[in-house]
């Protein structure tokens, strides 16, 4: 009767085709390697050994990358921002998965990834989307980490190109007294105001409530703001991180204009309701 092989045993021979494999044995069931050469067999036996002492499982051992990705973005969906979420699944169905989806996350090496993004570049994508692919990349095999399916992260020793610095464009003073000039009795002249002066984003600004505004102090509180997601339109979603949400204080200027666009607000509801009565 033929001796059945223990957890970590494993054997390399090559193939009547010329190609090398590697077998070893994991709970009962072997997991199979093929390569060109006989030293290559060799470096993912000893990896693959060195996972399964470390507690790598038959079935963490048969997870692709396109499968945990494709699990992994659709569990994700409720700790991510909309918008966040909606770019992440794309990157990854549209950049991952399609490169490197077929591999299996036991076999999947830094240098692969390194290759992904040097790729990538060649083929004309931004350093912003390559940054954005380790990203997702990252933070779902940190993920797989947590779960066990590996041992490592890959991405802790893979480098990202570096993004040129752009040079912030501002309005000059003659420019800001241009654009008010001209933003003057249009109905959102006080959002122009409020960028101007506060600084804040346009989803940010497009994103505010009049409950937002405490009056006696001038203080405005930012606890959300307005983002256009492909698919669902406009779409209110609180900021990135606890710093987005804080206290800016308004001038006395920015709050007159505030007050009267509120009057304005008052006053067309007003009309709008007796127009109704009338008809």
């Amino acid at each position: 009767m033929a001796k059945r092989r223990g957890n970590k045993e494993g054997t390399i021979y090559q193939r009547k085709d010329g190609r090398w494999c590697a077998q070893v044995s994991l709970d009962g069931r072997r997991l199979t390697h093929y390569a060109k050469t006989q030293r290559e067999c060799r470096e993912w036996l000893r990896d693959i050994q060195a996972q399964i002492e470390e507690g790598l499982t038959i079935d963490g051992a048969r997870v692709t990358l396109g499968g945990f990705l494709e699990y992994w973005v659709e569990l994700d969906k409720s700790s991510l921002r909309p918008k966040t979420w909606k770019q992440y699944s794309q990157i990854a169905r549209q950049h991952i998965i399609p490169e490197l989806g077929a591999t299996k996350l036991k076999d999947l090496r830094p240098d692969h990834i390194q290759a992904l993004y040097a790729g990538k570049l060649q083929a004309g994508a931004g350093v912003r989307t390559v940054h954005l692919i380790h990203a997702v990349l990252r933070r779902a095999l940190k993920q797989a980490l947590k779960w066990g399916l590996i041992n490592r992260n890959p991405t802790d020793v893979v480098e990202t190109p570096k993004a040129k610095r752009e040079e912030m464009k501002t309005l000059s003073i003659d420019q800001v007294k241009t654009l008010l000039e001209a933003a003057e009795g249009n109905r959102l002249e006080v959002l122009y105001h409020l960028a101007i002066t506060t600084g804040l984003r346009q989803g940010e600004v497009l994103g505010l409530r009049w409950s937002d505004l405490d009056w006696e102090t001038g203080q405005l509180q930012v606890q959300r703001q307005l983002q256009r997601i492909s698919g669902q339109g406009l779409v209110f979603s609180e900021p990135k991180s606890d710093a987005g949400r804080r206290l800016v204080k308004l001038g006395p200027a920015v709050l007159e204009k505030l007050h009267q666009h509120r009057q304005q607000q008052e006053q067309a509801r007003l009309f709008a309701g007796q127009r109704w009565q009338e008809n």
